[in-house]
This record gives C-alpha cells, sequence and structure tokens, in this order.
C-alpha cells in the first residue's frame, strides 16, 4: 500500500508492475491489515533525528486521480 498525503493506493505487483489499477476498494481486508501493520510499525518508531530541510513541491500525474503536487525532500 502506498500513502500520499489522504490518498491510498494498493496494487498488485505480481501482475500489475506497472500500477494502473488502484485496489484500494476492491480488497478492504488487506488494506486494513497493511494499515494495521504500518501503524504498529510507526508506534515503535521515533521521528527522525534530523527531518529534511529542502522540501520540494512536485507535480505529478497519478494513474486514475490526475495531476497532483507532492511534498518531496531534496
Amino acid at each position: 500500500m502506498v500513502r500520499l498525503g489522504q490518498l491510498e493506493f494498493l496494487f498488485d505487483l505480481s501482475s500489475d508492475i506497472g500500477e494502473q489499477t488502484n485496489l484500494i476498494d476492491l480488497k478492504p481486508d488487506v488494506a486494513a491489515d497493511l494499515r494495521r501493520a504500518y501503524d504498529a510499525w510507526a508506534r515503535e518508531t521515533r521521528a527522525p533525528l534530523w527531518p529534511p530541510k529542502n522540501i520540494a513541491k512536485v507535480p505529478v500525474e497519478l494513474p486514475g486521480i490526475g495531476n497532483r503536487v507532492i511534498d518531496t525532500a531534496i
């Protein structure tokens, strides 16, 4: 699963290496399991000691979503 802000994506890379089909709505049980696993990992992980200082706003074209601007550390 991939998160970009509030957007979530779930792809089956064994059959969709180009990440063209978002399965997030078709496989809610898999998405929920991945969210739980990520949240458990995040609770045990401390914040970066040196957060990035240089953040760039990068325009991207997301398949099935359209144009978005995301924050990227440079």
